[in-house]
């Protein structure tokens, strides 16, 4: 009897230790943040301009949890934790040049690869009988996958899978995280003609293949076994395999596409096919400028799709109030608001080619909106009057443009006019103000560019609007 009451009395205290043990950790957890679970659609998307390394430095500052790859990217420390994105991951795996230059001559197994793999629309000899897709000069193209063929998505699934494979570095932690795709819509990327110089005023002309055969599919060649009857199905087919073995080889990897317009350029299309649910990726991103992304009620009485898996990535505006409004549309509906693929170099946004090209405020607007979500910020707490957007650790108006970084609790802040002002939470101490580089790195003590009056900071002259600044705050004791 001794022996059980013994064994009772440890047995309650082990309890009553255990218990202690988790209070002390469950306390610990409330005095200090919780580290950030990664997320997916908070990603930095240039991949067509600047160098690996500058991106990776900016990406790393501005809170990016996954890059599009680049080239080199697999090689650089600051990878390290980082998951990328391949961009239209068939173009890095084809067994000729993507793009066919009819001016030059070609080998028998060249012209037996392009034949065998790539979209054609006539029975022409090589290379007049090659569909066309985009025009990189006036005798160049790119050539496009024969997708009504199961073999060519088997062989074009397998080597994009390999090729991921290939760029994960495990001692780095840089895994891959799915895959994206600009122009993505069923029907394909083709093209009549060359575009003029810059893409603007004309010239060629986007079309499907209807354009030489009068319907949605290729050309036949004798002999060849058409698995789809359109080139949408097997497009869509396309789609359906890479999900499927994609996650299969890289678990939890996810899927965007970039089309011109959401609705018009996606769902309009997809919207009464059988496996519109399938095919429709994790994220879906409207190129055109414009809100039209949360604002097409469309979109999101499909029921395939809910506003926090939307978002802009345009790159064709510069103006600050066009940005501010696209920032607080996305921010308004739980959006993102990120790059894609480049900088601008359409519309009036100038051909930036490297990120430190890019104006501050158009560093610094695109995360706004996102950080507030990543600061899961209530949208209860979010204001938007068609001239400011708010949130308690956010701002965005015609004079500043300022919000918390989700990791760091940093402010980082872009003023446009010296009558710009950032307020301070309540109980906070301002500990530090820098300046920063072209990246958002902080340089240099800029304590002297500003005063802080009642509790809030703004500029003391002109010098430092547009520039980039970083203040770190913390919570009085008092």
């Amino acid at each position: 009897m001794q022996i059980i009451k013994s064994t009772l009395r440890l047995n309650t205290l082990f309890f009553i230790v255990l218990l202690c043990f988790l209070g002390y950790l469950c306390n610990g957890a409330t005095r200090s943040k919780a580290k950030r679970v990664p997320d997916f659609r908070n990603f930095y998307g240039i991949c067509w301009n600047g160098k690996a390394h500058d991106n990776l430095v900016f990406a790393k500052q501005m809170g990016y949890d996954y890059v599009f790859y680049q080239k080199g990217m697999e090689n650089d420390p600051l990878a390290k934790g980082l998951k990328f994105y391949i961009e239209s991951p068939q173009y890095s795996v084809y067994p000729v040049p993507r793009i066919l230059d009819a001016s030059k001559p070609f080998t028998d197994k060249e012209k037996s690869l392009y034949e065998k793999y790539f979209a054609k629309m006539n029975n022409q000899s090589f290379p007049k009988n090659m569909a066309t897709g985009w025009f990189t000069g006036p005798n160049s193209f790119s050539v496009e996958p024969d997708f009504q063929q199961q073999e060519v998505i088997d062989s074009m699934v397998n080597r994009i899978i390999r090729y991921a494979k290939s760029l994960e570095r495990k001692e780095n932690n840089f895994f891959c995280g799915g895959f994206a795709w600009d122009v993505p819509q069923l029907p394909g990327d083709f093209w009549d003609a060359p575009q003029r110089k810059g893409g603007q005023g004309g010239g060629g002309r986007q079309i499907t293949l209807s354009f030489w055969n009068g319907k949605d599919t290729g050309y036949q060649p004798d002999g060849v076994k058409f698995n789809y009857p359109t080139y949408s199905d097997g497009h869509a087919a396309f789609y359906k395999e890479l999900y499927k073995k994609g996650r299969e080889a890289f678990p939890g990897s996810k899927f965007m596409i970039e089309p011109w317009i959401v609705w018009d350029s996606w769902f309009a299309q997809i919207k009464d096919r059988p496996d519109a649910w399938e095919i429709t990726p994790d994220l879906v991103l409207q190129e055109k400028d414009g809100t039209e992304f949360v604002d097409d009620e469309r979109i999101f009485k499909t029921d395939i799709i809910s506003k926090e898996f939307v978002g802009c990535t345009t790159p064709n505006r510069v103006g600050e109030k066009q940005n501010r409004v696209m920032a607080a549309a996305a921010a308004m509906n739980r959006a993102w608001f990120n790059w894609f693929g480049r900088f601008g170099g359409t519309g009036d946004m100038p051909g930036y080619k490297n990120v430190y090209e890019v104006p501050a405020r158009l560093q610094l607007v695109r995360r706004v909106g996102n950080w507030d979500n990543l600061n899961n910020v209530p949208l209860t707490s979010r204001s938007w009057d068609g001239s400011v957007y708010q949130s308690p650790l956010s701002r965005i108006d015609s004079t500043v443009i300022y919000s918390s970084h989700p990791d760091s609790g940093k402010i980082f802040a872009v003023w446009l006019s010296p009558e710009g002002k950032i307020d301070l939470p309540k109980k906070a101490i301002l500990v530090s103000v820098f300046r920063t580089d072209s990246l958002f790195v902080e340089t240099s003590n800029g304590k002297e560019d500003i005063e802080l009056i009642d509790h809030r900071v703004k500029l003391i002259n002109n010098h430092g609007v547009g520039k980039g600044y970083i203040l770190t705050i913390k919570k009085s004791e008092k």
